[in-house]
């Protein structure tokens, strides 16, 4: 009996599962020519493993994705019902600050916004059973700061619309875009050129590499990599949040 090593990367499940089966099945026919030569081939993976599948690569992107999307549409919605109903004005004249009303409003919604993130980790974890490799709580943080970016950028986005039908229009505008060219549905290699680009300035790109690597690699923040998206994702949502306090202590004023 021969038993041949293969040496698997393991970061991309399903590709990994598929390549196994056609080795298994190269050695089975080279066996029927060899004379009832066994071939027993040793599978390694560099990272992962047997029991990853598609969907534990598919459900560290969907992670950030679904808690984008989410915090996303209800924060435009909701504020900008806020402002219809009246409640904005009533704010304005009480005696509150104009900045802790901004700040209220951003915290009133990023409570919500975490408390739905705790909701999708739990469920992909407990529920559906995506192996993580890697710390929880890395990936909450990085969770967690999409989640704060959505917030604000909700804000920032109602202030541009007078209707929920307007502000409708922005969800496929912003998540689109994100979900063909940040690597969820097709690999950023497989883009071409000018998409690429565009896909390395889109924040869900970088979240969605960040939870691979802690979910199917395990990576831990020593990673260069792994600071690499931690940064951009943060960055992006300093940006949004600056943006947002901006635009809406413009309105209150």
């Amino acid at each position: 009996m021969i038993s041949p090593e293969i040496h698997l990367e393991g970061s991309q499940p399903g590709l990994s599962q598929t390549m196994v089966q056609a080795v298994s099945e190269s050695f089975a026919a080279l066996a029927g020519q060899a004379g009832g030569v066994r071939f027993a081939p040793q599978v390694t993976f560099l990272y992962g493993g047997p029991s990853f599948d598609t969907l534990d690569y598919f459900g560290a992107a969907f992670i950030g994705l679904v808690v984008f999307f989410l915090v996303f549409v209800v924060t435009i919605v909701a504020f900008l019902r806020e402002r219809g109903q009246g409640t904005l004005e009533r704010l304005m004249a009480s005696p509150l600050r104009r900045g802790e009303i901004v700040l209220g409003y951003m915290l009133g919604f990023t409570v919500l916004a975490l408390v739905q993130a705790v909701e999708v980790l739990a469920f992909c974890l407990l529920i559906l059973h995506v192996h993580n490799a890697g710390n929880v709580g890395l990936i909450f943080l990085l969770e967690a700061l999409m989640a704060i970016a959505a917030v604000n950028l909700g804000i920032f986005l109602s202030m541009f619309a007078r209707t929920e039908f307007q502000a409708v229009q922005f969800i496929p505008l912003v998540i689109v875009p994100q979900v063909l060219l940040s690597g969820i549905i097709f690999p950023i290699s497989t883009e071409p050129g000018p998409l690429t680009v565009l896909s390395r300035v889109l924040p869900l790109t970088y979240a969605v590499e960040g939870m691979r690597n802690i979910m199917i690699k395990g990576a831990d923040i020593s990673w260069s990599s792994l600071q690499l998206d931690l940064g951009v994702v943060l960055g992006f949502c300093l940006l949004v949040i600056l943006a947002s306090a901006a635009t809406l202590r413009r309105r209150i004023a």
